[in-house]
């Protein structure tokens, strides 16, 4: 009887051992999946966040681009009208002079 009973209670250790080890597989796999899924829509969310970043730099660039555009014409102009003023004492006292 008590051989039986230890046939009994190995039989059921070895099922229960070989049930642990597939629901230890299968937690794997799926911790697997989900690792590789949430790896994945973490670098997703990194990729946009940087398109993001890129966007808002390029619009920083454009109008920083725009800013010494406007300063370089208002410069010119401001360099024609002294020109102009230059010039046009130049022929007052060149006339006051004759």
């Amino acid at each position: 009887m008590a051989e039986k009973n230890n046939e009994v209670i190995n039989a059921r250790m070895d099922d229960l051992s070989l049930k642990q080890q597939n629901d230890t597989a299968q937690l794997a796999s799926y911790l697997v999946a989900n690792s590789r899924l949430e790896r994945k829509e973490d670098i997703e969310d990194v990729v946009r966040v940087i398109q993001q970043q890129r966007q808002d730099d390029m619009r920083y660039l454009r109008q920083q681009f725009s800013d010494v555009n406007y300063n370089i014409r208002l410069a010119s102009q401001q360099n024609e009208r002294n020109l102009r003023k230059s010039d046009y004492n130049d022929a007052s006292e060149q006339q006051v002079t004759e």
